[in-house]
C-alpha cells in the first residue's frame, strides 16, 4: 500500500478551524478513501490529532528543530525578523537531516507539505530521503517586503528541493510568480457538499449564542480573528451596516489565534488577545456591542450558516477563501471584496456580490443592506452559489487530483531510480 506523509507545522494541537488544517483533514479523508495509508506529522496532542485519527490517519510527532519565527507583526504587517532568519538558518542542516530520518523511518513513498517554510526544509529532507514531495501553496504573502525580496529566493529553493508546487488558486499561482513554465499547477480546494448544504436553522442553537432567530436579519462573518483577515475593520463595517439596518445582528465565527483558549469573549475564563480587545473596544465605542456577537471557535459552522441571511468577507489578499465556498454550498449569498482569489469563488451578481474597492466598507454595507431587503434575490444567488460549488469545488475533484498527482510523482521517481 502507498504511504503518504503529511507535514503540518501549526503549534496549537487544538486548532482545527485554520484553513490549511481543514484542507489537510479533507485530503486525509479522501486519500484514505482512495486506499492510501497516511501519516500526519504535527506538534503536540490535542483536538486536531484526534480528528485526524478518526479519519483513519496515523499521527506521529513532528520532532524537528527550528528557529524562531521568521516574521513579527508590526501595525498589522508581517515584518522580517533578523533573529528569526538567523536562528532558522542555523537550525536548517539539522532540520533537513531530521526530516530525512523521519521520512525513512516511516517508509514513506511521498510527502505532502502544508506550510511555506517547511516547503523548503521538509522538501530538502524528502530529497535526501529519496522520495517525492508536494508543496501546497495555500495563501498569498501579506508583506510587500516578503513578496519583493524573498519570493525569488523561495522559488529557487523550492526548485532546488525538487518539490512539485501546487497552488490552491490562480491568484496564488500568480503571486508565486516566475516563468510561465515554472508556475505551480492549480488544484482548487474542495468542499464537502454533503456536510455544507442547505439546512433548517436551529433556533435553540442561535438563542444560546444570544442571536435569537426572531425575524431580525443575521449577517455572518466566518474566519480567524487576525489582521490577515482584516478583522480590525469589523467596527467600521458594523457602524455602516447598523446605521442603515439597526435591527441587524452580526455573528462572527472564528478563533482568536492570539489566545490559545480561543473562548468567546465574555465566557468564563476567556482571555481576549490585545488584537481582539481592540475590536471589542471599537464595537463598544461605535455603539455596536450587543448587536455583534463573537462566537469564538466553533465546530458547527454548517448549522450556523443555516441561520445567516448573508455572509460577508473582509480579506483582500485571500488565497482561496474556504468560508466563501462553504457559504455557497449552504446557499448563503456572499458579499466580499473583488480582490485576489475571491472572484474565482464568487461570481458577481450570479452567486454573490463583489465590491470593487477593498477599502470601501460603506459600499460593502450598502450591498448587504440591499440583499437583506430582497429575499428573492438572496435565494436566487444562494441556489446558483451551491451549483457553482458543486461543479467547480467538489471535495471529490480535489482529492482525485491530488491522488493522481501523488501516483504520478511516485511513478516518475521510480523511473528515475530505475535508470
Amino acid at each position: 500500500m502507498v504511504r503518504i506523509g503529511l507535514v503540518d507545522d501549526i503549534d496549537d494541537p487544538d486548532l482545527a478551524e485554520a484553513g490549511s488544517r481543514q484542507v489537510l483533514a479533507a485530503l486525509v479523508r479522501g486519500l484514505v478513501g482512495c486506499g492510501f495509508e497516511t501519516v500526519v506529522f504535527l506538534r503536540g496532542e490535542g483536538r486536531y490529532p484526534a480528528i485526524l485519527r478518526s479519519l483513519g490517519a496515523s499521527v506521529a510527532p513532528l520532532d524537528v528543530p527550528r528557529g524562531r519565527a521568521l516574521y513579527r507583526r508590526v501595525a498589522g504587517r508581517a515584518v522580517p525578523s533578523p533573529v528569526g532568519f538567523a536562528t532558522t538558518a542555523a537550525a536548517l542542516p539539522a532540520a533537513v537531516g531530521a526530516f530525512a530520518t523521519l521520512f525513512r523511518q516511516h517508509r514513506l513513498d511521498a510527502v505532502y507539505i502544508a506550510h511555506p517554510l517547511f516547503h523548503v526544509i521538509a522538501g530538502f529532507g524528502a530529497r535526501a530521503a529519496g522520495i517525492p514531495a508536494i508543496c501546497h501553496l495555500q495563501g498569498i504573502a501579506q508583506s510587500g517586503q516578503r513578496i519583493k525580496v524573498l519570493r525569488p529566493v523561495y522559488r529557487a529553493l523550492c526548485r532546488a528541493s525538487g518539490c512539485t508546487v501546487v497552488a490552491i488558486s490562480r491568484a496564488v499561482a500568480d503571486a508565486y510568480g516566475g516563468p510561465a513554465r515554472q508556475r505551480p499547477r492549480v488544484i482548487p480546494n474542495g468542499i464537502d457538499t454533503a456536510r455544507f448544504r442547505p439546512l433548517p436553522p436551529d433556533p435553540q442553537r442561535f438563542a444560546a449564542l444570544g442571536v435569537p432567530l426572531d425575524g431580525r436579519p443575521v449577517v455572518g462573518l466566518v474566519g480567524t480573528l487576525e489582521s490577515i483577515k482584516r478583522m480590525e475593520r469589523l467596527p467600521e463595517f458594523a457602524r455602516y451596516l447598523l446605521a442603515a439596518r439597526p435591527d441587524a445582528r452580526i455573528l462572527v465565527v472564528g478563533a482568536d489565534l492570539g489566545d490559545p483558549s480561543s473562548l468567546p469573549p465574555g465566557s468564563p475564563g476567556a482571555r481576549p488577545s490585545p488584537y481582539v480587545r481592540s475590536i471589542l473596544d471599537g464595537l463598544a465605542a461605535g455603539g455596536a456591542d450587543g448587536r455583534v456577537v463573537l462566537a469564538g471557535r466553533r465546530d458547527d459552522v454548517p448549522e450556523l450558516l443555516a441561520g445567516m441571511d448573508v455572509l460577508v468577507h473582509f480579506c483582500d489578499r485571500e488565497g482561496f477563501g474556504l468560508s466563501l465556498a462553504e457559504a455557497g454550498a449552504a446557499e448563503v449569498p456572499v458579499v466580499a471584496f473583488d480582490a485576489a482569489a475571491v472572484a474565482e469563488i464568487v461570481e458577481d451578481r450570479v452567486t454573490g456580490l463583489l465590491v470593487p474597492d477593498p477599502q470601501d466598507f460603506a459600499a460593502m454595507a450598502a450591498r448587504v443592506v440591499d440583499l437583506l431587503a430582497d429575499p428573492d434575490r438572496r435565494r436566487a444567488l444562494g441556489t446558483q452559489a451551491r451549483q457553482r460549488v458543486q461543479a467547480r469545488f467538489s471535495e471529490a475533484a480535489f482529492v482525485g487530483a491530488f491522488a493522481d498527482l501523488l501516483r504520478q510523482c511516485i511513478a516518475d521517481r521510480s523511473i528515475v531510480h530505475a535508470r
